[in-house]
């Protein structure tokens, strides 16, 4: 069995926070619908993973600085996923600056 529906909660959970999602204290449901919601955005809308992490800063309070917001989420994030977004963003800098 594949797909979100064969997720257990914990997997849910991970899978919400890997994301930068609040994850802890949100019912099932709630963590499916999230979790479709983020996948449906970054494949079927084609947003970059970059986008995607970095609008949960939208969620954050309004008190914190943009500066504070953006450390918040990326202190969240597991250290994998923020690897991965400096290596993407990294070839993506690259490639647009090949002259041709």
């Amino acid at each position: 069995k594949e797909g979100i529906g064969s997720l257990s909660e914990t997997e849910l959970q991970q899978a919400c926070r890997a994301r930068g999602m609040r994850a802890i204290g949100v019912p099932e449901w709630r963590l499916r619908y999230q979790l479709k919601q983020w996948l449906d955005m970054h494949f079927n809308d084609k947003i970059p993973l970059s986008l995607l992490l970095m609008s949960r800063a939208l969620y954050l309070p309004d008190n914190l600085s943009k500066e504070e917001q953006l450390k918040t989420i990326i202190s969240t994030l597991p250290e994998n996923t923020v690897c991965y977004i400096i290596f993407i963003n990294f070839i993506s800098m690259y490639t647009y600056h090949i002259p041709m």
